[in-house]
């Protein structure tokens, strides 16, 4: 969808925003972390984090910021949006949660993006969809390994499932939407830290490892959302339904 009109981006993005904060009053999160510590929006938060997801789930860590009012330094975070005129009023609808954007990709704009990216990752969390914006879906890509190495941000692998969705058809990928009053679950990782430096087949061997993670943990909030009793997880944060 093409929008030409900034005034029109800015109505299509507060209707975007609206319509996803309506939805996620009805959504319970159940999250499963490793260590809360390690937890992007706690209050106590101790750094900045690259926060990896899947491009095909991204809808359900942005609900997940619907209780945020204010952009105080645990709440901070930017995302990667496409240079592409769809950008425009996903920009507007995205700073409806308190998330911040920088614009690019890695065929427009992409070494302006990522240099952009290491400054704002050393103030607060960068949040990437490692397998977009045109995939393959769910295979990651080097330039978050590049980005966490360049800025000495570690990376926190994120997954996320809802146990009853719509699936939006794309051209690459379906997206995810969780029907009302459904479960959303996610799986928090810990910390991957990436060391600078790294030659092309040391970008290699974080790629893989993260991968292993991030498939770890979307293995695991797939079998949560069906309702698969799972041993070893760490007890889940409730996150209720908002008033």
């Amino acid at each position: 969808m093409r929008i030409r009109s900034r005034w029109l981006n800015q109505i299509a993005g507060r209707v975007l925003a609206g319509f996803t904060r309506a939805l996620a009053s009805t959504v319970t999160f159940r999250m499963h972390m490793d260590d809360p510590a390690w937890y992007p929006l706690a209050s106590d938060c101790p750094r900045t984090y690259i926060v990896s997801t899947w491009h095909d789930t991204m809808l359900l860590p942005i609900m997940l910021r619907r209780t945020i009012r204010d952009r105080t330094p645990a709440n901070r975070m930017t995302t990667l949006v496409s240079q592409h005129q769809d950008g425009s009023f996903l920009t507007y609808a995205m700073r409806h949660f308190y998330l911040g954007t920088v614009r690019g990709s890695t065929n427009r704009g992409g070494a302006t993006a990522l240099r952009s990216l290491i400054h704002e990752a050393r103030q607060q969390h960068i949040c990437m969809t490692p397998d977009g914006p045109r995939g393959p879906r769910r295979v990651i890509s080097p330039g978050i390994i590049t980005l966490a190495s360049l800025s000495g941000v570690p990376i926190i692998p994120c997954t996320f499932m809802a146990s009853h969705a719509w699936q939006i058809q794309g051209s690459w990928t379906d997206l995810i939407l969780p029907k009302p009053y459904s479960n959303s679950y996610g799986v928090i990782g810990a910390p991957l830290h990436i060391p600078s430096g790294l030659s092309k087949p040391g970008v290699e061997l974080f790629r893989q490892q993260l991968q292993a993670e991030m498939d770890r943990g979307q293995t695991l909030v797939d079998s949560l959302a069906r309702g698969d009793s799972q041993e070893g997880l760490p007890p889940a944060i409730s996150l209720r339904r908002a008033a």
